[in-house]
């Protein structure tokens, strides 16, 4: 029978227990999460659907993820292949208030508010403000946009024993990620898997033909820890987000 694709991506990438965010970075994004126990009241900004007669799964999404990278690449002139040593500096140093707060929702937005009018919005852009600095700015709008998400997911089934992540933007740039779990304030592991959803696939098909046993770990290529006080940072930024895009 056919299967969803997020529910396919996420036991791909071992999203398997309801302890467990699954976290998508591709031309889009999302975070899901597989709950088994009844889900009272679903925060506005989720969706969910049955998987199985026990377990369900909740998540949202945003039509702007690596999008946002693609656009500033070719908009800001910035050079497709950007050298890991800039992005690295680019993106693990510590945010500073000079950074254009960034709305992306260049394709509208999904999660949390479902506006499809919407359009993506810079603010705190000045006359030495550099492709640069908007490029970071940008990749900030989108861990915030992750953040959004990540909030009533914590309303819909707690904070999570762990988060796991793969998708192709986080591949061109893995430095990014340093900015994803400060905002999130919690660790990431990116994973090793290229195609999640066929491995998903076969784990479910597992799960029906061989039910004791146990499926293999997804190694993982690398753990980013989160900055406490970059976490702060973020929390602030959340709430002039929220407000800039009630203007997009």
């Amino acid at each position: 029978p056919v299967i969803g694709d997020g529910l396919a991506a996420n036991l791909g990438i071992g999203a398997l227990g309801a302890g467990t965010w699954g976290i998508s970075t591709a031309t889009s994004g999302a975070i899901r999460q597989l709950l088994d126990t009844e889900i009272p009241a679903l925060p506005s900004g989720l969706w969910a659907y049955r998987f199985d007669a026990r377990r369900t799964l909740v998540g949202s999404a945003m039509s702007d993820c690596g999008r946002v990278l693609d656009w500033a690449r070719n908009e800001l002139d910035i050079p497709f292949e950007i050298a890991e040593t800039d992005t690295k500096s680019l993106f693990s140093a510590a945010p500073t208030a000079g950074t254009p707060l960034v709305v992306p929702f260049f394709s509208g937005e999904r999660g949390t508010k479902w506006r499809g009018s919407s359009r993506a919005l810079f603010a705190n852009v000045g006359a030495s403000t550099t492709a640069e600095d908007m490029l970071r700015g940008a990749m900030e709008g989108v861990a915030l946009s992750f953040l959004r998400i990540a909030d009533q997911m914590r309303e819909a089934g707690g904070d999570p024993e762990r988060i796991v992540l793969s998708g192709g933007m986080t591949e061109a740039i893995p430095a990014w990620l340093h900015l994803l779990s400060d905002a999130l304030g919690a660790p990431i592991d990116h994973v090793a898997v290229s195609r999640s959803t066929m491995r998903g696939s076969a784990v479910m098909a597992l799960e029906q033909a061989s039910p004791d046993t146990t499926v293999a770990e997804v190694p993982v290529l690398r753990r980013v820890e989160p900055v406490a006080a970059h976490t702060e940072y973020y929390r602030e930024r959340l709430e002039r987000f929220e407000k800039l895009a009630d203007l997009a």
